[in-house]
């Protein structure tokens, strides 16, 4: 029995012993670069993929679609891609547009949403408007559209062009045909 307890000494003699120092990891020489990241997302359990933007502190639109591609480059700049969107659009007043298309675009650096493919949109008023592609800029709050487009009035007045310049409530819009 004394010998185990000079033993249990011993071996806490040793562990009392200053552990060495560590020597300090090198300080990087530059700040770290962000390496590029890539996600892709699909719906599951019958929900969707869903993005919010916001213009300050309100509601600009809310997208959702069945899946999703995208990431970030190395400058932290972000653009997503999405596979039949349904996007809500919202003005300053709540009075919002929905618009609907094969393909949709996000790019944070742009400040843009593209959709392609063929896009339909409905005013809240009941106004439809058809083009080939849409833009949304995020910073403006104004609506592009080219490509065969047609807009019919919810009074039933249809009027077409190339090129559509306006606000999401297609109140404040111009119509043109581009010369060839």
């Amino acid at each position: 029995m004394l010998r185990r307890l000079g033993l249990a000494l011993a071996l806490l003699v040793g562990c009392s012993q200053p552990a060495p120092q560590a020597t300090p990891a090198p300080k990087p020489s530059s700040s770290p670069t962000v390496e590029p990241i890539y996600v892709t997302g699909e719906g599951s359990d019958g929900r969707q993929t869903t993005f919010t933007a916001m213009h300050g502190k309100r509601k600009a639109y809310y997208l959702r679609a069945p899946s999703y591609s995208g990431g970030r480059d190395a400058a932290g700049h972000g653009i997503g891609r999405f596979v039949a969107p349904h996007v809500e659009f919202y003005d300053e007043h709540g009075r919002t547009m929905t618009s609907d298309a094969p393909q949709a675009t996000i790019d944070e650096n742009k400040k843009s949403l593209v959709m392609t493919g063929g896009v339909r949109t409905r005013t809240q008023d009941g106004s439809l408007l058809t083009c080939d592609r849409l833009r949304y800029n995020s910073q403006t709050e104004l609506i592009h559209g080219d490509g065969h487009v047609v807009l019919t009035s919810s009074q039933g007045a249809r009027f077409d062009g190339d090129v559509i310049d306006g606000d999401v409530r297609l109140e404040h819009a111009s119509i043109r045909r581009l010369t060839k």
